[in-house]
């Protein structure tokens, strides 16, 4: 008797619409736009290999006001299947603006930089690893001038417990202002924040 064994495919499951709904009681604006009715709505498309090809996001809107925004995301891949380039289109009812950030990867494949630009703004943001994988240190940089340097701390089960931060406003004099935030686990579980510490 011949046994003939096939492999079976397996699916990738594919997310392709997302909703986070809420009724906020905003109350500084809720007497004049009423509350929000909800807050997220995302919808997502993939290309034949399954990679994300797009994702548009709608922001939250209220009862009394029909302005929203929409953001459409578009991404292109590195031949290894790492996101290459996400492109982003912002429209409002005020306004369109636009949007890229460009990824770059160390040989492990982790993400090391991050460049940001936009018709407002230009970014970068650098990343550190240390021996785990976990990120130590990331540097935010805009190109007014602004700086942050954060410097992550981990348990030994990885659970981040430290962030030692700096960052550099140019509209303030005196330089550099530190800070430090602490993060309290049940093993696995952040249970509380504490308010950064100057």
């Amino acid at each position: 008797m011949e046994i003939i064994c096939q492999k079976e495919k397996v699916r990738r499951i594919k997310l392709v619409y997302f909703v986070e709904s809420s009724e906020v009681d905003d109350t500084f604006n809720k007497d004049f736009y009423g509350k929000i009715a909800w807050q997220l709505r995302r919808t997502y498309e993939y290309d034949p290999e399954g990679n994300l090809s797009s994702m548009i996001e709608q922001s939250y809107s209220y009862e009394k006001l029909t302005y929203t925004a929409v953001y459409t995301y578009t991404y292109s891949f590195n031949e290894d299947g790492s996101i290459k380039e996400r492109r982003c289109v912002r429209k409002s009812d005020r306004e369109t603006g636009y949007s890229t950030t460009t990824y770059e990867y160390n040989e492990e494949g982790q993400v090391v930089g991050e460049h940001y630009q936009s018709s407002k703004s230009n970014s970068d943001t650098q990343y550190e690893y240390d021996y785990r994988g976990l990120i130590s240190k990331k540097t935010y940089t805009q190109d007014n001038g602004y700086t942050e340097v954060h410097n992550y701390s981990y348990d030994r089960y990885g659970n981040l417990y430290r962030d030692r931060y700096t960052f550099d406003n140019i509209d303030t004099e005196g330089g550099p202002t530190d800070c430090v935030s602490t993060y309290w686990h049940e093993r696995y579980k952040v249970v509380a924040v504490n308010k950064p510490v100057f």
